[in-house]
Order: structure tokens, then sequence, then C-alpha cells
């Protein structure tokens, strides 16, 4: 190993120290992923909102969802009726929200890019693509730069993915309306006041999901805060915290 290690040039060292951890994380994600148990936590972003709570290196259900930072964007959280006023009232816990008139079905249709496992994969396989080329003759410019879209490549198949399955979900894979009542973690950052969605995490249909969330209260809430599921809107979930 430190054979090999003393053989690279500076640039596939420097290649080398981004993919070699990025590509241990996806080998976990994978084994998880296999055994149905992870949780698509970024290991270092339980304080922080990289992707999620501290937990995880997984995947946390077994399944490819978009577990994403929602790409910077503050989606849409307009209301049936145009009013912050119909999210605001309480529904009983177990009450199906899907069939009260003011949670008019939403559809998300973004292709999120900044997620956990798009970016292990941009490092991972961006990295020893980069190695590759150097090692094949290619100046080091050039071959960073085909790194680079390399790992682009991979991370847009990734979020490819991650649509694709949460297409699957919102067809019929998971009724996320059986949510309503029970209790889970906030995985990416709720915003307040319905400015946007987050994400959440929980057990439902006895295997661990994750689904947006929307809360009505004022203040956001953070990653790894506990929340009760109180509605549901469309393929979202209405949540507030938990004292």
């Amino acid at each position: 190993m430190i054979t090999w290690w003393n053989g690279l040039e500076l640039i596939q060292q420097i290649f080398a120290i981004l993919a070699i951890p990025a590509t241990l994380i996806l080998f976990i994600q994978t084994i998880l992923l296999l055994l149905g148990m992870g949780s698509d936590h970024d290991t270092a972003a339980h304080g922080g909102d990289l992707a999620g709570g501290a937990h995880d290196v997984g995947l946390h259900d077994g399944q490819l969802h978009d577990v994403g930072l929602h790409d910077g964007q503050l989606h849409d959280a307009s209301l049936h009726d145009g009013s912050a006023g119909s999210w605001s009232h309480d529904l009983p816990a177990g009450h199906d929200a899907s069939a009260h008139e003011s949670l008019a079905p939403y559809h998300d249709t973004g292709l999120r890019l900044l997620t956990v496992r798009g970016l292990v994969a941009f490092f991972a396989i961006g990295g020893w693509a980069g190695i590759a080329l150097i090692d094949v003759g290619m100046p080091p410019a050039w071959a960073g730069i085909l790194a680079l879209i390399i790992g682009f490549i991979a991370l847009l198949l990734v979020a490819w993915m991650f649509r694709l399955m949460l297409g699957l979900q919102s067809n019929g894979n998971l009724d996320i309306g059986n949510a309503v009542g029970k209790t889970g973690e906030v995985y990416l950052r709720i915003p307040g006041a319905l400015k946007g969605s987050g994400k959440i995490t929980l057990v439902l249909q006895e295997r661990s999901v994750e689904i947006d969330a929307m809360t009505d209260q004022p203040e956001d809430i953070g990653t790894g805060r506990q929340v009760e599921v109180i509605a549901r809107r469309g393929e979202r979930l209405l949540v507030r915290p938990l004292p």
C-alpha cells in the first residue's frame, strides 16, 4: 500500500484522498442496502445539514430514495386555498389529511443533485477516474477536467435513480397516508411556516423510509429533532416538533 502510494503523482494522491473514503462509504452503503437496514444520514451531518443525521452511511430503507439537500431550493408550499391558515389548525393523530380539502396533492418533480449518495459517487468515481487517466498518460490538467465530468455524470445518475425510485414509491409501493400519527426524526432541516420542505425518517409498513415533510410551525425544525406526523399533503407530510 505504501509502495503504491509513493508511486503516485501528487495530483493522483489528491484524487486518492478523495476517492478512498468515498469508496469506503459507498461500500458500506451498498452493504446496508443489501441488508435493508441503512439510514442515509450523512456521517458528519447531525449538527449540520449536508444531508441528514449522524447515523449513517447507509440507505434508510434499503431503497434508493432521494435523500438530498433539496438542491438548495425551497419548494413551493402554496396551499389549495392560498392561505397559510388552512394548514394551521391541528388535525388529530390518525386523521388522513389526504381527504381534507385544504391539503391538495403536491407533486415534486425536481431532480435533486446535492445528496449524500450523489456526492459519494462523485468523489469515488471521479477520484478513481482521475488516477486511472493519469496512469494511462493523460496530462494532469486534462485528467482533472475529465475526472470532474465523469464524477458529475455519476452524480446525475444517482439523482436520476432517486427520482425514479421516488416515483415508484408514490405510485403505490408505499402508502404515506399510513404515516399520519407516527413519530419520526428530522433527517433534512424543515423550513418553518410552510416555506419549503425537508425530510424525515420513520418506520412505515415495517421498514424505515425517508419522506418529504413540511411544517406550519413558525420556526425551522432542525436535523435530529423528533416530530409527529399530523397530516398528509400529496406525497408530503405535515409535521409538528415533539417537546
